[in-house]
């Protein structure tokens, strides 16, 4: 989709990024001078503080190993018993998870956090609540190439902290509920504020289904606006066997808080040609 005369969002693989510190080459190296007799050996040269990440640290694009193939598990010996239950109680085998947890899955929301900057700086109302419209169907911009896995579980009291020096935000992660699994999760920076609640799921033979329960929650500093909106349903099809594919359907609302003139109500449609169908307008009260 354009946006403004010229920006463009494209939804493409989401890539794990990790940040490593950097130290100048041979700062570590120790000296090679001989030892002699009755002479202390000289120290070797003290280490110099790591360097944190700058403006433009270096990440890596993709993970060191490919991910095991979950083509040959066979899952209706596990699963047979569980139709219709919540699957967190369920111990799946480790080749369908991904090498992610769920507090790094939300994190990959933000992988367009441009839009909530370039929405940050419009004074046009309703071109604000385009920019939030594009930002919200982005956070679904990796599940087309990713349904044949899903992140592990992670612990109770577990976090995850992303810094993004070149992005402008900061992002924190917590489990705050073990059973049934509750995940918050805060970002923030000069342009925004962004956090979301808890999602649930249901086995239903041959396909899993995760349903939102919380809403997600947008602000902007600099006008003062409170989007927030509910996150459509997510079925993965052919969980037991055959391709797995991923579909989501239902109606997203965004609506300002602050200010009722305007909401923008996005409609997913369940897949009956491909490519995926998805409709959006937005309203006007005034």
């Amino acid at each position: 989709m354009s946006l403004d005369g010229g920006l463009r969002v494209g939804f493409g693989v989401l890539t794990l990024i990790l940040t490593p510190c950097r130290v100048p080459p041979g700062s570590a190296r120790l000296s090679q001078q001989p030892e002699r007799p009755g002479v202390p050996a000289e120290p070797p040269p003290l280490e110099p503080p790591l360097e944190l990440p700058g403006p433009d640290p270096r990440r890596r694009s993709r993970l060191p190993a490919p991910p095991a193939p979950s083509g040959d598990v066979s899952l209706w010996g596990l699963l047979r018993s569980s139709v219709g239950k919540d699957l967190s109680r369920v111990a799946l085998p480790v080749q369908l998870n991904e090498p992610l947890n769920t507090l790094q899955r939300l994190c990959e929301e933000l992988e367009y956090s441009a839009l909530l900057d370039r929405a940050s700086r419009a004074r046009d109302p309703r071109q604000r609540l385009v920019y939030v419209a594009a930002f919200a169907v982005s956070a679904y911009a990796s599940t087309y190439y990713r349904a044949g896995c899903k992140p592990f579980n992670p612990v109770l009291g577990e976090t995850y902290e992303c810094v993004r020096p070149d992005r402008g935000f900061r992002f924190i992660s917590e489990q705050v509920s073990h059973h049934p699994p509750v995940s918050a999760c805060h970002a923030e920076s000069e342009n925004f504020v962004f956090w979301q609640g808890e999602w649930k799921n249901k086995f239903w033979g041959k396909s899993l289904e995760i349903v939102p329960v919380g809403t997600v929650n947008v602000q902007l500093p600099r006008t003062g606006d409170h989007y927030e909106w509910n996150k459509v349903t997510t079925c993965i099809h052919n969980v037991l066997s055959g391709p797995r594919w991923i579909e989501h359907y239902g109606e997203v609302l965004i609506r300002n808080t602050r200010d009722a003139s305007y909401h923008c109500k996005l409609t997913f449609c369940k897949v009956v040609l491909l490519p995926h169908p998805l409709s959006g307008h937005t309203l006007s009260f005034m």
